[in-house]
């Protein structure tokens, strides 16, 4: 999607019409869905958030800014939705531990029969990582988002997202260590 293209669709969003927010659904339900999903680890959860963000999208879309992108707009209220689904479920303690206390280890079926043995190693390594560390992963690994996207997705500075990828990358390659010759053969 580019930017005019963009301005267009919520243009037409923000007047009511359909057919331009049909078209948005086809192009990011899945991503906000497989996004909440991997924050959340909880399949009705994530259906939840996705139906919230794009209902969201519907009453908000004058609000939307120019500058951005529909895409990075969407995760970022997805994002902000699980954090605050987070905060709601466990009000005290460490939100980074979250994903260990709801999480299922149940995959979706489609997914599993899609993913390789090594992919599922490595992503199952990744949804272990504290919340901000895998949310940042995710945006920039799975979803394709620039730095400077996820950054601003998470309402966070670069050199915030990086530090995060940095940490990230650094935990598994610690939690993949013992799995090196599986994955490197």
């Amino acid at each position: 999607m580019y930017a005019d293209e963009d301005l267009v669709l919520m243009t037409q969003i923000a007047a009511g019409n359909g057919e331009a927010y049909r078209t948005v659904l086809d192009l990011y339900t899945t991503p906000v869905f497989q996004l909440a999903y991997n924050i959340l680890r909880n399949k009705e959860m994530a259906e939840d958030i996705t139906q919230e963000t794009f209902i969201r999208l519907w009453n908000n879309a004058s609000k939307w800014r120019e500058t951005g992108r529909i895409k990075s707009w969407l995760f970022r209220i997805a994002h902000n939705l699980c954090i605050d689904e987070i905060r709601r479920y466990k009000p005290s303690g460490n939100i980074d531990d979250f994903s260990e206390i709801i999480g299922s280890d149940d995959k979706l079926a489609d997914e599993e029969m899609h993913e390789s043995d090594i992919s599922k190693t490595i992503k199952a390594a990744v949804l272990e990582l504290p919340v901000r560390q895998k949310t940042a992963l995710m945006l920039v690994h799975y979803s394709d988002c620039s730095n400077i996207e996820a950054a601003e997705i998470m309402e966070i500075s670069v050199d915030a997202i990086e530090s995060l990828l940095s940490r990230g990358r650094r935990s598994l390659k610690d939690k993949l260590k013992d799995k090196k010759e599986y994955i490197w053969d």
